[in-house]
């Protein structure tokens, strides 16, 4: 999931999507990549066998979600929202992937993008090379 603070110029909105982000989207990365396996996943405790269990990241992207501090938001007032309710947000998938480039050692293989090709007028947000420093796929 694709965490974004609701109103970015508050402070609060901000440490709740990053704070959302790294238990949503590192956490597990860390643990396969060190062995340590931290909250919400465990206590800190050290895994000698999970460590560097990981060959590649899989990105299922398919929509945003905003914070407005800790309050789950699904979407602002100027959003477009897909029949499923999601944001459609095509941006996102390249947030995500620019997110976990500067976090992961692991190829990033995007697998799924639903968020990002509702629409056959906007341009794929990953084409021509939006991940630059990273290595990514298409799956």
């Amino acid at each position: 999931m694709h965490f974004q603070p609701f109103r970015p110029q508050w402070i609060l909105d901000r440490w709740a999507a990053r704070w959302a982000n790294h238990l949503a989207n590192l956490v597990f990365f860390n643990a396969v990549s060190t062995g340590r396996v931290s909250f919400p996943l465990g206590w800190g405790g050290i895994d000698p066998q999970l460590k560097g269990t990981l060959d590649f990241v899989g990105l299922n992207y398919y929509s945003t979600l905003y914070l407005k501090g800790l309050i789950p938001t699904p979407a602002r007032p100027d959003d477009q929202v897909t029949d499923m309710g999601w944001v459609w947000h095509p941006p996102g998938i390249y947030e995500i992937l620019s997110y976990l480039r500067d976090h992961v050692e692991q190829p990033i293989i995007v697998t799924e993008k639903r968020g990002s090709h509702y629409r056959r007028d906007f341009p794929h947000p990953v084409s021509g090379g939006a991940s630059p420093g990273g290595p990514t796929r298409h799956g």
